[in-house]
C-alpha cells in the first residue's frame, strides 16, 4: 500500500510517531454513494426488514432508532444495491455535510439515502472501522472534509474528493487501542455530562420552588393582615404597547417586545429601535417608567418584570404596562405574578393555541395575595437573595456542563497526533 504524503502546509502541525503513516482515504476504502428514492415513494408505519438511513438519523456517531423510517418491499427493490453494512462507515455528502457514523448489526444492509456515501474498508487487517469513523468525526477530520466541499450553489462533497482525504494511520493494534481508550473516555464524559445536566435541571426548578414556598395557594388560609385582591385593585392603570408596527431605525429609542422581557431582566441586546418622535407619540398612551411592572401578554404570556432602571423605551402590544398603587411594591408584584399561583391563572386566561393572547380585560382579573408593605419588602428581599444564589448555581452548572461537553473535542486531536 502506498503512503500518502503529509498534507501540504501541515508538516509542523503533524508530527506522527515513527510507526504511523499518512494514507489517502481512497487507498484504504471503496467509496460508494447512496440512491434517491423514486418519486412518490411512501414510507411504511410498521418496522419492515428495509430500514432507510438518513442524515438526521445519526446522532453522536450512531443511529437514533426512534425516528428511523422503513420502506416496503417494492421501494426497497428500487434501491437495493445502495446499502450500508455494519462494517462500513457512513458520511453525509449533501445538506449537513460531514455527518459521520456507523450502524449497529441489527441494521446491516440498510438502504442508504442519496445524500450519503459509505466507506467500504478494503483490508480489515490494516484499518479499524471504529478508528476511521472517530478520525472523520474529529475536528481534524472535519477540517479535511470541509476543505473538499464544493460550496458553489448547493454544497456537495464529491465522492472523488472524499478519496483524497488524508488519514494518519498507525498499526492496527494501535488503532484498536486508541478506539478503546476513546470509547471508555467518551463514555465517562457522557456519564459526567448526564450528571451535570441533571444538576442543571435541578437548579432550574429552584425559582418556582422558592416562589411556591413564598406565596399561599388558592384555598389556603392567609396570614393575619393579608388578603386576596384582583390585579386591577393594585394598579392605577393597566395598558399595553402600541398596536401598530412602527418604522424601525438602526439607532434610536429601544422598542421592546415580548422576547425582550425576561424574569432575569429586560434585554436590550436584540431589541429594535424607533425614532424619538415615535417614542413621544407612543408615550401619550403608554409610558414605561421606573417603578412600573411589565407583563407579557402575547406569545409567551405571564412573565412579569419590574422596571428598575431609568432609561427611555417604548413597548409593543405584546407587553402590558402595570402602573401601581401605593399599596404594593414593584418587586413584590413581579415575584408574585411569576409565582405558580398567578402563572397558572395567566395560562388559563390565555386565549388561542398558535396565536396566544392574554387580553387586558382578563389580565386584570388575576387574583394575588396582598400582605402589608413590611411583609412585601421582606418577601421581596428574601426572594432576591434566593434568586441570586440560584443564578450563581446555574452559572456554575452551565460552566461545568460546557467544560464536559468540550472534553471529546479536546481528546480526539490528541488521539490522532499519537499523543493518547
Amino acid at each position: 500500500m502506498d503512503t500518502a504524503r503529509t498534507p501540504r502546509g501541515q508538516e509542523e502541525k503533524w508530527k506522527l510517531p515513527a510507526s504511523w503513516r499518512w494514507v489517502k482515504l481512497g487507498e484504504v476504502c471503496a467509496i460508494k454513494g447512496g440512491k434517491r428514492l423514486p418519486c412518490g415513494t411512501n414510507f411504511v408505519n410498521d418496522q419492515t426488514p428495509y430500514p432507510y438511513i438518513r442524515v438526521v438519523d445519526f446522532i453522536d456517531g450512531t443511529v437514533d432508532m426512534r425516528n428511523l423510517r422503513y420502506l416496503d418491499k417494492i421501494a426497497q427493490s428500487a434501491i437495493s444495491r445502495y446499502t450500508i453494512g455494519k462494517d462500513d462507515v457512513y458520511i453525509s455528502i449533501a445538506g449537513s455535510i460531514g455527518i459521520v457514523g456507523t450502524i449497529p448489526e441489527s441494521l446491516d444492509g440498510a438502504n442508504l439515502t442519496e445524500n450519503a456515501a459509505k466507506l467500504v474498508i478494503f483490508d480489515k487487517e490494516d484499518v479499524s472501522r471504529d478508528y476511521l469513523a472517530r478520525f472523520l468525526m474529529s475536528s481534524i477530520g472535519q477540517e479535511f472534509i470541509i476543505k473538499r466541499t464544493n460550496t458553489v450553489g448547493q454544497p456537495k462533497l464529491a465522492l472523488s474528493r472524499i478519496a483524497t482525504i488524508p488519514i494518519p494511520l498507525p498499526p492496527l493494534a494501535e488503532q484498536q487501542r486508541i478506539s478503546g481508550v476513546l470509547h471508555d473516555q467518551i463514555a465517562a464524559a457522557e456519564k459526567a455530562r448526564a450528571a451535570a445536566q441533571a444538576r442543571l435541571e435541578a437548579v432550574k426548578t429552584l425559582p418556582a420552588a422558592f416562589l411556591r414556598q413564598a406565596f399561599p395557594q388558592h384555598g389556603q388560609p392567609l396570614p393575619d393582615g393579608w388578603r386576596w385582591v384582583k390585579l386591577e385593585e393594585v394598579c392605577t392603570d393597566i395598558s399595553d404597547g402600541t398596536h401598530f408596527t412602527p418604522t424601525y431605525v438602526p439607532n434610536g429609542v429601544p422598542f421592546l417586545s415580548v422576547k425582550d422581557v425576561k424574569e432575569g431582566g429586560l434585554s436590550f441586546l436584540d431589541c429594535r429601535f424607533i425614532t424619538q418622535e415615535q417614542h413621544q407619540e407612543f408615550c401619550r398612551r403608554c409610558k414605561p417608567e421606573k417603578g412600573d411592572v411589565l407583563y407579557t401578554k402575547v406569545g409567551t404570556t405571564g412573565i412579569a418584570k419590574s422596571i428598575d432602571i431609568e432609561i427611555d423605551f417604548s413597548i409593543f402590544v405584546s407587553v402590558a404596562l402595570l402602573k401601581l398603587r401605593s399599596i404594593i411594591i414593584p418587586d413584590y408584584l413581579e415575584k408574585v405574578l411569576n409565582s405558580p399561583v398567578c402563572r397558572a391563572q395567566a395560562e388559563n386566561l390565555t386565549q388561542g393555541m398558535a396565536n396566544r393572547n392574554l387580553v387586558l380585560k382578563d389580565l386584570k382579573l388575576i387574583i394575588l395575595p396582598l400582605p402589608p408593605l413590611a411583609d412585601q419588602e421582606h418577601i421581596a428581599c428574601v426572594l432576591l437573595d434566593q434568586m441570586a444564589a440560584v443564578q450563581k448555581a446555574r452559572t456554575a452548572a452551565e460552566e461545568e456542563l460546557a467544560a464536559i461537553n468540550a472534553l471529546p473535542a479536546a481528546l480526539l486531536p490528541r488521539a490522532f497526533n499519537g499523543e493518547l
